[in-house]
């Protein structure tokens, strides 16, 4: 089976895969590898893994659920019905320590928001989960590049106030901190795991809108094509998560013990 998952995982994924039994090693920029079980794996951005599978070239992905969410949303606002994807497991943290991840809105350093206001312009790779969580909390949002709205952003803030709209999502694609730290807009959301890229670059989470869990997906074809070969993979890997899991804990037990 064609395996497909975020490149930005690659260790933790690496470490649990062996531990699995599927083992495989991708040195440097090498981006694909046979597993000693004899599938394959490769490596591609985040955004790009559900295309992977819906487009043929994957089986199964290991896929954030911010992902999946972000999909469903995009689906629903167009009226139409997403291609089924099928959830075989799913992993609350995965890496070291077990962190679970979170979409966070963050602002720049010097920055005197502590909370969301009118006006303000959000860059994001998940505008679709960011518009949700807007107008849960009553928030007219507009999407900045749509027919109609002005490109520009401060053209934008003048229309904005004009059309009644509170809060511009700007859909971009990455680079999320450096926008911000150029003062491209007000605030910006990030996954956030460790916080190191938030320590590092001076950003505060104003405000956490969903944790991200692991999900390993497959393709309808998959599962009528490998249904016996994807259950046991997904047993294998749910296994080495909990026995990775159980002795990190032990190990930290023991820490705060001595």
């Amino acid at each position: 089976m064609k395996i497909a998952a975020a490149d930005s995982m690659r260790e933790p994924i690496m470490a649990q895969f062996q531990k699995a039994g599927h083992g495989f090693e991708l040195p440097g920029a090498i981006i694909s590898a046979r597993t000693e079980s004899g599938h394959e794996i490769f490596m591609v951005r985040s955004p790009q893994l559900v295309e992977a599978l819906q487009n043929g070239y994957a089986d199964m992905a290991l896929v954030g659920t911010d992902i999946l969410h972000e999909r469903q949303l995009l689906y629903a606002d167009h009226q139409k019905i997403a291609p089924p994807l099928h959830t075989l497991a799913t992993f609350k943290g995965y890496g070291r320590q077990f962190i679970t991840p979170s979409v966070d809105i963050v602002v720049p350093p010097g920055s005197e928001k502590d909370h969301l206001d009118p006006g303000m312009i959000i860059v994001t790779e998940h505008p679709y989960i960011l518009k949700d969580h807007l107008e849960s909390q009553g928030y007219n949002t507009a999407r900045i590049g749509d027919k109609g709205v002005p490109l520009q952003h401060d053209e934008f803030r003048i229309w904005a106030e004009a059309n009644n709209v509170h809060i511009g999502i700007h859909p971009v694609s990455g680079k999320e901190p450096a926008l911000l730290l150029l003062r491209f807009c007000d605030a910006a959301t990030i996954v956030t795991e460790s916080g190191r890229t938030n320590t590092d670059n001076g950003l505060r989470v104003i405000e956490s809108i969903e944790p991200v869990y692991i999900s390993l997906i497959a393709t309808d074809e998959a599962v009528r094509e490998h249904a016996e070969g994807a259950m046991q993979f997904a047993e294998d890997l749910r296994k080495a998560y909990y026995s990775s899991k159980q002795e990190f804990e032990a190990s930290r037990f023991s820490a705060e013990r001595a």
